[in-house]
């Protein structure tokens, strides 16, 4: 998947795109929740007792039951009675829907530039090299779009939530693992999720690039491969124009080969950003209240794999 700060970006550029209105003003007024929302399920990958269920719950609400997922945290702000928590979920809602978008159209192109086999289990040296490419998107991105080198940027202090914003998403939450993926997660456990999310993008903030340094010689000489370091961003010798594709070679979706595109990443990001708005502007009509304006929403998200971006029957 796009890395932490790209998803963070791409929703930061899709909200400028906003017209004042609701949406707007409710994603200003709760940024923290947004940006949440903007990590999609990735929230479980930084909570260790995730990994302790046959599945962990992150991989699964990207493998499967997208239109059900949306459906479901629609349905559950409809029937939230307090205006402040239903503009909570709003703005989470908003964040997660744009995670949704940014996944589907990167997905299949770091499968494939990671030479991700699929049906075969992939080992961590697989994993690391995953991670690699996503943190130099994320390097790349952060550079081009703020000036800034990883060091400046403080991954954590976006999702930095109110007692409030924090309460409402894990209630949120809880409701969808329990009624799409049937484990049973409760608010507490959320709760602890999110604040092992900004516990672990702390932990791996690096200024001066002595953590990564340290870490890939530990990996490299206790396991003979490196997993956990490539997450560690630090600024690094790599080929801008091959990490982003700006040859236009050809690549494959790995879950149909018969895809072919020659998309950059330039490309995916503008398809992204295009998709995500038209989605942010449904968002708004469902939330103003405009007959037929959830089918349409609905419609539009349909029941894409996070992974592979097509659509799971």
């Amino acid at each position: 998947m796009p890395g932490f700060t790209l998803h963070y970006l791409f929703g930061v550029d899709t909200y400028r795109l906003l017209s004042p209105g609701i949406l707007q003003n409710t994603i200003h007024a709760h940024t923290a929740a947004y940006c949440l929302g903007l990590q999609g399920p990735d929230i479980f990958f930084y909570y260790p007792a995730a990994y302790l269920r046959k599945e962990n719950i992150g991989s699964l609400m990207h493998e499967e039951h997208a239109r059900e997922l949306f459906q479901t945290m629609l349905d559950y702000r409809e029937h939230l009675k307090e205006e402040e928590e239903k503009n909570i979920i709003t703005a989470y809602l908003a964040g997660f829907l744009g995670h949704y978008t940014l996944d589907g159209l990167f997905h299949p192109y770091v499968y494939a530039r990671t030479e991700y086999q699929v049906g075969r289990k992939n080992d961590n040296q697989y994993y690391a090299k995953h991670f690699e490419l996503e943190s130099c998107f994320d390097i790349l991105y952060l550079e081009k779009r703020k000036g800034l080198q990883p060091g400046q940027f403080y991954q954590s202090r976006t999702i930095a939530l109110s007692a409030a914003e924090q309460s409402a998403i894990s209630a949120l939450i809880s409701q969808v693992a329990r009624k799409v993926y049937k484990q049973n997660y409760s608010p507490r456990n959320i709760s602890h999720a999110i604040s092992c999310m900004r516990m672990g993008t702390s932990l791996l903030h690096d200024s001066t690039g002595l953590k990564k340094k340290f870490w890939h010689w530990f990996e490299t000489h206790i396991f003979g491969y490196e997993w956990f370091s490539p997450m560690i961003q630090t600024p690094h010798e790599m080929d801008p124009a091959k990490v982003l594709n700006e040859q236009k070679e050809d690549w494959e979706n790995p879950w149909n080969t018969s895809l072919i595109s020659q998309d950059s990443v330039e490309d995916l990001l503008n398809k992204a950003v295009s998709a995500y708005h038209k989605t942010l502007i449904l968002l708004e009509h469902k939330i103003s209240s405009i007959p037929g304006s959830q089918e349409r929403l609905l419609a539009n998200i349909g029941n894409r794999s996070f992974h592979s971006g097509l659509e799971n029957t």
